[in-house]
């Protein structure tokens, strides 16, 4: 199982954006010597974004994500690990105010990458 989450607010001469978003995937891993090597998952995220001008509100979105991954995970350094990732899915735009229909993707290249430290 993995997971992630993530926050970004960026401001300019315009507009300001706010953006949240997190994710759950779950692993099938290939080879029996623990999370090494090769694996197959599904992964499931969710983003909401906030644009507003100065202190006027302009408009928010939120999405929902289901993809279909596949990567490899390497160990450098005995603890060093670094997992290149690939997939595809389908990813839903939805207007909270309910004003917009909702718009749905295909994406064909999710491209990820993760270096962390193994404990």
């Amino acid at each position: 199982m993995s997971t992630s989450a993530g926050s970004t607010s960026q401001g300019g001469d315009d507009f300001d954006t706010r953006e949240m978003g997190g994710g759950l995937e779950g692993r099938f891993w290939f080879l029996g010597h623990g999370m090494l090597g090769p694996y197959a998952g599904v992964r499931f995220d969710y983003g909401f974004t906030r644009v507003s001008e100065g202190d006027r509100f302009l408009g928010s979105s939120m999405s929902y994500a289901q993809s279909l991954v596949g990567g490899v995970r390497v160990i450098l350094w005995h603890r060093m690990e670094i997992t290149p990732s690939y997939g595809l899915g389908v990813r839903q735009e939805i207007d909270p105010r309910g004003r917009l229909e909702p718009l749905f993707h295909f994406e064909l290249f999710r491209l990820g990458l993760t270096l962390g430290v193994m404990f």
